[in-house]
């Protein structure tokens, strides 16, 4: 009876080995790592992904130059602007932001403060960004070259409602005939004015300006900007200011 008892002791035992071996494979059988992708198949989504990113941030394409002709129009000549409306054509070439256009305005929307005469709108999406216009001034002779600017500019620096303020007086662009710079168009509201505030007592407002000259013309043009128009974006836009013949 005992030499039976320990044999059917040894099968148990030998039972129980095999399905602790088992139940160890089936474990290591759910343990497996998911299978990963080759390198060279990351690397490339990688790259693509970079590519992507480079293409979002790539801005956008320039616009074309927009040029600008003077006189724009005859509408509004007389007996005492006739010489300026008789200027002979000239053209302004210069980058604006993308959607600006130019339009001509209607009566109600000139700007007799502004004296500027054939004003032009530069117009984003119905907005009015900037005013642009010319005039024409009479040369001097014996000015040094550092103070000729106040010849050209005389009819728009002095004023006490209304001026540019150019000074100090620093060109951003030079050429043989002429230069480009920076101003601040100071004014009073008009709105208040025209309900009875008295100058001094009326709103200061001060704006971002172009000028710009040329002396083989004896003209020059001058670009009054919107309120809240950046100083950077006049000086971009001025930047890319150039004259030619028609």
């Amino acid at each position: 009876m005992r030499t039976k008892g320990a044999g059917c002791f040894a099968l148990l035992l030998a039972a129980m080995m095999v399905l602790g071996g088992c139940s160890s494979q089936r474990n290591e059988h759910w343990n497996v790592a998911p299978e990963q992708p080759p390198e060279t198949e990351l690397e490339e989504a990688d790259c693509q992904q970079g590519v992507e990113t480079e293409e979002a941030d790539l801005p956008e394409e320039e616009a074309e130059p927009t040029t600008i002709t003077f006189p724009a129009y005859q509408e509004g000549k007389n007996g005492d602007n006739a010489d300026i409306y008789a200027t002979e054509p000239f053209s302004v070439q210069m980058q604006l932001p993308q959607g600006w256009t130019v339009e001509k305005p209607s009566e109600q929307q000139i700007d007799t403060t502004i004296p500027l005469f054939n004003q032009l709108l530069l117009v984003k999406d119905g907005q009015q960004m900037a005013t642009i216009g010319f005039n024409i001034y009479e040369d001097a002779e014996g000015v040094p070259a550092e103070q000729y600017y106040q010849v050209v500019y005389a009819g728009i620096r002095l004023g006490s409602i209304y001026f540019w303020n150019l000074d100090p007086y620093q060109p951003l662009i030079s050429w043989e005939n002429g230069e480009t710079a920076l101003a601040t168009v100071c004014y009073q509201n008009q709105e208040e004015l025209a309900e009875g505030t008295s100058a001094a007592g009326a709103e200061s407002i001060e704006v971002p300006g172009i000028v710009s000259y040329d002396k083989e013309r004896k003209a020059y043009i001058g670009i009054q900007f919107a309120e809240g128009t950046e100083q950077a974006l006049a000086e971009q836009i001025a930047e890319s200011i150039v004259w030619k013949d028609l």
